[in-house]
């Protein structure tokens, strides 16, 4: 069991549309992949307007919001390994994945290690 490639996919869409870059959104809402319950809700939420950014200024450096990117796809595909029933050996393949997708989507690529120290310092709940 591995997670589907494709859920990930759309999460990398709706981060870069969040960050500006609606067009990779646009085409695969105009394509005919399926998409999930959850993934319509969200979308839903987001264009309602319930889904607010945060108010102030970003914190950390140029590269901080490839990191926060990267972390969140890490997180949703540990969610969905274990929503799988696979609990073991998660966290490396999470980030494998996570990696893999965000510099195949073009963008710039993060380090291992600075990943990994961004993941275990965030503040932000975890997912169980």
């Amino acid at each position: 069991m591995s997670v589907d490639i494709a859920d990930l996919e759309f999460v990398g869409f709706v981060l870069e549309a969040a960050g500006g870059q609606k067009e990779p959104l646009i085409a695969y809402l105009r394509s005919h992949k399926p998409l999930r319950q959850e993934d319509r809700e969200y979308l839903a939420d987001l264009i309602a307007g319930k889904i607010n950014r945060k108010r102030g200024r970003p914190k950390g450096g140029p590269n901080t919001k490839d990191l926060q990117n990267v972390a969140v796809l890490v997180e949703f595909a540990k969610r969905e390994l274990r929503k799988r029933g696979i609990h073991k050996g998660i966290h490396d393949q999470a980030i494998n994945w996570a990696m893999q997708l965000y510099t195949s989507r073009g963008r710039p690529p993060v380090g291992r290690e600075q990943l990994e120290n961004y993941l275990r310092r965030s503040r932000k709940s975890r997912t169980k």
